[in-house]
Parts: C-alpha cells; structure tokens; sequence
C-alpha cells in the first residue's frame, strides 16, 4: 500500500466519503474551472472528510500549492485546524 494513491486505497477499503472526497480534490487541483468545483460543493460533498491518514481535501490543496481550491474549500466551511496522524495541519 506505500504507493497507492488515497482514491485507490479508498475504492479498495469501501470509504465512500473518502471516494467522494478524493475526486473533489482531483477534480479542484487538476481543472482550473471553479464552477466544477462550486458545483461539487452544492452537491453537499464532505469538505472536511479525512482520509486514513487524516489528510483532509484543504490538507491536500495546501499542500500542493493550489490556492483558488483552498480558498474554495475555507469559504465553504473547510477546517483549517484539523489535523492529521503526523501532528501536521493545512497551515504547515
């Protein structure tokens, strides 16, 4: 499991949040459309699911350094302070 991907994982485990989670962040950091990614939010999609290791979707746009999504995901109600299995938050 050390190289496959948290939607791999997810789909093999049966996490349907964190299924529905993954793609959204797919989708907002690989398409620069944010009306794909309001449009997910409207469908109520978990914005603050956590994935087995407790990386969250603003945890994961964080970090790779796309900003519209994570302010996407603060405005609509993204934790900024929740934390992962590392100690480590989006702010790190």
């Amino acid at each position: 499991y050390n190289h496959a991907t948290p939607l791999a994982l997810a789909c093999g485990r049966g996490h349907i949040a964190v299924v529905k989670v993954c793609v959204f962040v797919l989708f907002c950091c690989h398409l620069t459309f944010c009306h794909v990614s309001k449009a997910l939010l409207d469908k109520k999609v978990p914005v603050n699911s956590q994935d087995d290791v407790g990386s969250s979707p603003l945890c994961w746009a964080a970090s790779h350094g796309h900003i519209e999504p994570a302010l996407l995901l603060l405005q609509n109600g993204a934790f900024v302070n929740c934390v992962d299995v590392e100690g480590m938050t989006p702010l790190h």
